[in-house]
């Protein structure tokens, strides 16, 4: 027997179908975007804030996460990220 992921589900209310219940959101062309922004604008910020940025908004790792890894508080990398974006909104990054 073959079942069509638009049928609805064998949950009690029968409201949603298959297809809502196994289905993900695909971050892949949100990541290259970013990849490529983020390669653009901080190619002249330290090795340290640039990894910072990749991993936390490429990534998508949380703060604990990021600073785990560069050996850093969570307050530490909260604030590098801060600054970073607000130095990219007020103008353009540094060149290399």
């Amino acid at each position: 027997m073959t079942t069509s992921i638009a049928e609805l589900s064998e949950a009690p209310d029968r409201t949603r179908t298959i297809a809502d219940l196994v289905g993900w959101v695909d971050r892949g062309p949100e990541s290259v975007e970013a990849r490529l922004v983020l390669g653009a604008r901080a190619s002249g910020l330290p090795e340290r804030e640039r990894r910072v940025l990749e991993w936390r908004l490429v990534d998508e790792r949380t703060q604990q996460e990021v600073a785990e890894l560069v050996g850093l508080t969570q307050a530490q990398v909260g604030r590098i990220l801060r600054r970073v974006v607000g130095r990219a909104r007020s103008g353009p990054l540094p060149a290399a």
